[in-house]
């Protein structure tokens, strides 16, 4: 008898498609559940992302608003006179500028550091002092001697302001701005320094 090739699925019972397994059915809804759950949770994270990024700018924005973060950034300054500016009188007059002009609102049309004898030099400037009425007096210098004074009364609906005078001859020029709440200035606060040229 000649030996028969063994059949190499010999004993391996094929499965009859009654004993096929059948395929375990999750409920639809459930899937959709889930993915709904999802998609609500990524939205809600969103959400918080931007509110949170929103918070973060406005406040870095108010806290730069703050007095307390100009104050970190005052710088004394002396003029002339000797006397050094004090902090709370320099953010009371505020961005002082030289200009040959000044239009209706007191700012500066044509603002430079260099003018000549016997042309009219304008300083504006602004004022912040909210509800506080006072007095903003001006020194001009030529050299290191008093040229002139000038003072004028501050009502706190006004936001800016300014002095004007006239040099005869060739000199550097100083003015210096000072805040006072008597009318004599007797309690004067150097606020700022503003330096210029008067050319022949």
């Amino acid at each position: 008898m000649t030996p028969q090739p063994q059949n190499s699925f010999a004993g391996l019972q094929t499965a009859t498609p009654a004993q096929q397994p059948e395929p375990i059915a999750q409920p639809q809804g459930r899937r959709k559940g889930r993915a709904l759950l999802s998609v609500w949770l990524t939205i809600f994270l969103l959400c918080v992302v931007v509110v949170a990024t929103v918070g973060v700018v406005a406040y870095q924005k108010y806290a730069n608003n703050q007095p307390s973060q100009q104050a970190s950034s005052f710088v004394p300054v002396q003029g002339p006179s000797g006397a050094t500016s004090v902090q709370r009188a320099a953010a009371t007059i505020l961005n002082p500028q030289t200009a040959s002009h000044i239009d209706v609102n007191y700012n500066p049309v044509y603002p430079g550091k260099s003018f000549g004898a016997r042309q009219k030099i304008y300083i504006s400037f602004n004022i912040q002092t909210r509800t506080q009425k006072g007095y903003i007096e001006v020194k001009w210098y030529s050299g290191k001697q008093l040229k002139d004074t000038d003072t004028f009364s501050h009502d706190p609906g006004n936001t800016s302001g300014y002095f004007s005078t006239i040099y005869d001859k060739p000199t550097q020029g100083t003015a210096e701005l000072y805040w006072c709440t008597q009318a004599s200035c007797g309690d004067a606060q150097l606020a700022q320094v503003v330096t210029f040229t008067v050319t022949p």
